[in-house]
């Protein structure tokens, strides 16, 4: 009789249709009102930044679009948030660090900005790096970290390490080379694309985490009117350097183990220490 009651019962729907349901009806509700709370943030910056700062009236819309590009990641990751229900005040902050990196990025195609108001950018990219050790602590006080937030962190920290690259290029402080402090976050995930051995994921580092740390807080340094040629091209090229033998390391490690094969483990989540 048991076993024929247990029969009858009608089978639970599972846990990830429950979940999509419930992230329908409120996780993107609330992930669209966050979108546009920091795209009128972007705004007000920009504007703010015309007024305090002299940036040019097109930077409003250049800072809009590299946020809005952040934003299409935003949704398209956003599943990933689960079995989380909120967004999170983590995720908030770099939703809110966009808008400075957007705004940042702006201000990059004008450098004569970052010579006449050195210590007003200065102090703007060191709020920003501070900001992402600040959604870093909540997710883990809060029990907020999420395969979705990591990979939010991750491509923003690369996005503004290509920023400040790019602003110290166009500074005329180091020749094209120090792009390729920005350009490695997106060659190696191209790497990734192409040979599915190099899809596995690499275990923690705390190589890996402080050299990404020391390279933002030195293109930091070199894009501040702190460091002149030569002093900001030799550091420039130190970190550009360090930063590369970081990520051969990892894709010699990777080519060790691995060599073309399939990945193993290539939906666990990502490090969130990541170059």
């Amino acid at each position: 009789r048991k076993a024929n009651l247990m029969r009858s019962e009608p089978e639970p729907k599972p846990l990830t249709q429950d979940l999509a349901g419930r992230l329908d009806s409120g996780l993107k509700r609330e992930a669209l009102i966050q979108a546009g709370a920091g795209l009128s943030a972007t705004i007000l910056l920009g504007w703010l930044a015309q007024i305090w700062l002299a940036f040019p009236p097109l930077a409003i819309l250049i800072a809009a679009s590299v946020y809005l590009v952040f934003i299409g990641l935003v949704f398209l990751w956003l599943p990933e948030h689960s079995p989380h229900l909120r967004l999170g005040t983590a995720n908030r902050i770099t939703i809110f660090r966009a808008a400075l990196v957007a705004n940042l990025a702006a201000a990059s195609l004008t450098p004569a900005i970052f010579m006449s108001h050195g210590l007003a950018m200065a102090a703007i990219m060191v709020f920003t790096f501070a900001l992402d050790g600040v959604d870093g602590w909540f997710a883990r006080r809060f029990s907020q970290a999420s395969r979705f937030g990591a990979r939010l962190d991750q491509e923003l920290d690369a996005a503004f390490t290509l920023v400040l690259a790019a602003t110290i290029f166009w500074m005329d402080k180091a020749s094209a080379w120090i792009l390729l402090a920005g350009a490695w976050h997106y060659l190696f995930h191209g790497l990734r694309s192409a040979f599915p051995g190099f899809r596995n994921n690499l275990p923690f580092s705390h190589r890996r985490r402080t050299i990404c740390g020391a390279v933002v807080a030195s293109l930091i340094a070199c894009a501040s009117p702190f460091l002149e040629p030569p002093y900001a091209e030799f550091l420039g090229l130190a970190i550009v350097i360090l930063l590369s033998a970081s990520f051969l390391i990892d894709i010699l490690w990777l080519w060790w183990l691995f060599g073309l094969r399939s990945p193993h483990n290539i939906d666990a989540a990502p490090q969130q220490d990541t170059d």
